[in-house]
């Protein structure tokens, strides 16, 4: 574990190094996310309402029936049996989710990953990374690749996330020249002049931010690895001065290389884990959370 204090790596409850307390992270990494939060707090549905608990009768009043029903879209859990819940109507019945789930069954941890995710299995919306990131380095938490890439990693590396469609971009010069000729123009017939001057021309250039190649990147605890069809990028973390970030991507200035190099269509990718439960998590990403996860690995 990493002293807050003076980033010494160590064991126990005590920094050896400067004596600070070692901070502890809860090993249910669960306790810490919307485990805690009721099922019924959000509808998986339109994921906006909160699905409120009815008690209707059925069977001509003899026999109460326990629903809980979203109070923005409609959606109508209807309680079972146990702890089992069956989707029995919501207002628009063109809904993706009706079309999609009417009449099946869920357990209340089915819903709630639908209404935190986009699947029964997992589901996200957490953007305390850096609980994560402590997780995984006290290995009660793992980081899962969505896309597998073909890269040998060196001793004591390991992979964080993958992303594809990435665009490389870099500054490139362009040059512009103008031209034209100067002194008298004499006219000698229709149509037909000549000029008595010189032709002469000058030269502007700029920079523009050109696309240099697309392809998948991989983040290490030690590298940023881009491969392209045309170029392939290999950072080292420890070399990296500045990040800039954006809402889709990072501009990375490093040592021994004079051109930024910005990585484009972060958004469009995850960051998942798996906690000490086997249960999967799934963050979108964007600049700045990317830019939080290298900055927890720069030595």
């Amino acid at each position: 574990m990493r002293c807050s204090n003076c980033g010494y790596e160590d064991e126990g409850n005590f920094c050896s190094n400067c004596g600070n307390p070692l901070q502890q992270i809860d090993t249910s990494i669960q306790s810490k996310l919307i485990l805690d939060i009721p099922w019924f707090e959000k509808c998986p549905a339109c994921k906006v309402g909160k699905l409120n608990h009815e008690e209707q009768k059925i069977a001509f009043g003899l026999m109460k029936g326990q629903h809980y029903i979203c109070d923005n879209c409609g959606a109508d859990f209807l309680k079972s049996k146990d702890d089992v819940y069956v989707l029995m109507d919501i207002r628009d019945k063109s809904h993706p989710f009706w079309l999609k789930y009417q009449k099946q069954t869920f357990s209340p941890q089915n819903i709630k990953n639908l209404a935190y995710g986009d699947n029964l299995d997992s589901y996200g919306d957490n953007p305390d990374i850096e609980l994560w990131l402590n997780a995984i380095d006290q290995e009660v938490a793992n980081p899962v690749l969505e896309t597998t890439p073909n890269l040998m990693l060196k001793k004591g590396e390991f992979a964080l996330l993958s992303l594809n469609n990435i665009f490389l971009r870099e500054p490139r010069s362009v040059c512009i020249t103008r031209g034209g000729y100067a002194g008298p123009r004499i006219r000698v017939a229709k149509g037909v002049s000549f000029n008595l001057g010189a032709f002469g021309a000058s030269s502007e250039s700029h920079e523009e931010i050109r696309e240099i190649d697309r392809g998948n990147l991989l983040l290490t605890n030690k590298r940023i690895i881009f491969s392209g069809s045309k170029r392939s990028t290999n950072i080292q973390l420890s070399k990296i001065m500045s990040i800039d970030v954006f809402t889709d991507g990072i501009a990375v200035r490093r040592e021994n290389k004079q051109k930024t190099e910005y990585f484009v269509g972060i958004n469009t990718g995850n960051f998942v884990v798996k906690d000490e439960n086997n249960a999967i998590y799934r963050y979108s990403l964007n600049g700045a959370d990317l830019m939080n996860i290298i900055q927890n690995y720069v030595e």
